[in-house]
């Protein structure tokens, strides 16, 4: 759980919670492994709400256009 409150207190959204409510916050996610590949979503479809946190790995930000694929931003840890 203490890497969870480190990933959470580097983000500005989170800076100033206490640690008591960032556990209470962490209680309330949802955990998901996804493999490396996998699609977590796409453009254009309806908006679940959903924030997500990486733990471990890097996720790609792609566009296709004109069928070639570009990154758009990659994101580690956090």
């Amino acid at each position: 759980m203490d890497m969870f409150i480190k990933i959470l207190k580097e983000n500005a959204l989170f800076e100033d919670f206490t640690d008591v409510e960032l556990m209470l916050l962490i209680e309330l996610c949802e955990r998901s492994q996804v493999t490396k590949g996998e699609i977590i979503f796409t453009e254009g479809a309806q908006d679940d709400g959903a924030v997500y946190f990486i733990e471990d790995g890097i996720v790609k930000i792609l566009k296709t256009s004109e069928g070639q694929r570009k990154i758009l931003a990659m994101f580690g840890m956090g």
